[in-house]
Formats: C-alpha cells, sequence, structure tokens
C-alpha cells in the first residue's frame, strides 16, 4: 500500500494537544476561624463551583529616549500590578459557600452595619492555589485531582483577602444557574514565571 507521505493534516497531527481553559482547579484556604466557622459546607464545595478565574497581569512601564530624528522606548524600573483578581462561582442551592465567603468578607467590612477595618490582619487572611495541566489527559489516572497529578502550572496567592462578592441576581424571564463573582486582593504571590527560577514564598 502506497504511503499518503507528508500533508497539512499530517503537520496538524504533529503539532500535538493544545492546552483547553476547562483543565484546572482552584483551591481556596479562607483564614483559620472561617474554617472553624465552617459546618455543613467545605471549601472542597468551591472547587466544583468555580466557573471562571483570569489571573492579574504585572506591565513594565517604559519611557522615550530622543536623539535627533529618531526616538527609543526603553524599560522603567517598575511594575505596574493590580493585586487584585475575580472568580466567578455558581451558587449552591443552600446558599452555603456564599455565606461562608461573605463571613470572611464580613472580617473587613459589613455594609449593612457600616463597619470597616483599615488593617490587613495576617490572621484574617487566606491563600488561593489556582492549578492548569500541563500536559494533555493520556491515561485514566489523569482524572483524578490535580493535586496528584503531575506537570501542572500554578499560580499562588498569599496575604489574601475579601474586597467584595456580587449579590446574585434574579429574573423570570428565563431559569440558570445562579452565579456570584468574589473579588480577591493579595499581597505576595508565585505565577508560572516565578516557579521559573525555583522561587519559594
Amino acid at each position: 500500500m502506497a504511503s499518503i507521505g507528508q500533508t497539512n493534516i499530517a503537520s496538524l497531527v504533529g503539532l500535538g494537544a493544545d492546552a483547553m481553559t476547562n483543565m484546572y482547579e482552584v483551591r481556596i484556604t479562607p483564614p483559620a476561624e472561617i474554617i472553624t466557622a465552617l459546618s455543613t459546607v467545605t471549601f472542597q464545595d468551591m472547587v466544583f463551583r468555580v466557573s471562571s478565574f483570569n489571573p492579574p497581569v504585572g506591565t513594565q512601564q517604559s519611557y522615550d529616549v530622543h536623539w535627533k530624528t529618531v526616538s527609543l522606548k526603553k524599560p522603567k524600573p517598575k511594575i505596574d500590578l493590580q493585586r487584585t483578581f475575580d472568580i466567578e462561582f455558581r451558587v449552591d442551592a443552600y446558599y452555603q459557600v456564599y455565606e461562608q465567603l461573605k463571613k470572611w468578607e464580613n472580617l473587613y467590612h459589613i455594609t449593612g452595619t457600616g463597619f470597616a477595618t483599615g488593617r490587613i490582619d495576617p490572621s484574617h487572611t487566606g491563600t488561593v492555589v489556582v492549578k492548569a495541566l500541563k500536559a494533555p489527559v493520556t491515561t485514566v489516572d489523569q482524572t483524578d485531582e490535580f493535586g496528584t497529578v503531575d506537570p501542572v502550572i500554578s499560580w499562588q496567592y498569599e496575604d489574601v483577602w475579601i474586597e467584595k462578592i456580587t449579590d446574585p441576581n434574579f429574573t423570570t424571564d428565563s431559569s440558570e444557574p445562579v452565579k456570584s463573582t468574589v473579588t480577591f486582593n493579595f499581597g505576595k504571590f508565585l505565577d508560572p514565571a516565578s516557579s521559573f527560577e525555583g522561587y519559594t514564598l
């Protein structure tokens, strides 16, 4: 049988698998007193309800250097980074995850009472770790949780506190899962570029 030889299709197949947007997990560790207050819900429940995550991106500032008829943009030793990110999640039927996250938010402000603190209390901060598969799934073992599977690419945020939680929206025009968005702020963090050098927090 004659060989088909190299074709455009063969080239595409040879490229291998693409990274996929849905192959990721989020691990949230709240402050100790929130963990203690948990009764019928654990933050493992949050893992399965996260809908989306977009990591914040730092940008290096620049300036222009002029000489006669030309100019050149050069980098400044300054990074612009909004130390905040949003996580959208589906609200469970009993609003348990939503209520526990609100308790975390209440450590910093309670809108209804007018309470708000300007202090970041280390005992009132948590961590958020996001892991995505760094290799295509090829065996049944890789359907397990990412915590036991390598390799992964990860983002790790510490000194995390909640700035706000959007309240659910309701309508009689349709029937869709209720969603809410949590805005987290953070201090220390590691992104994939940091881990290239083996940095640790």
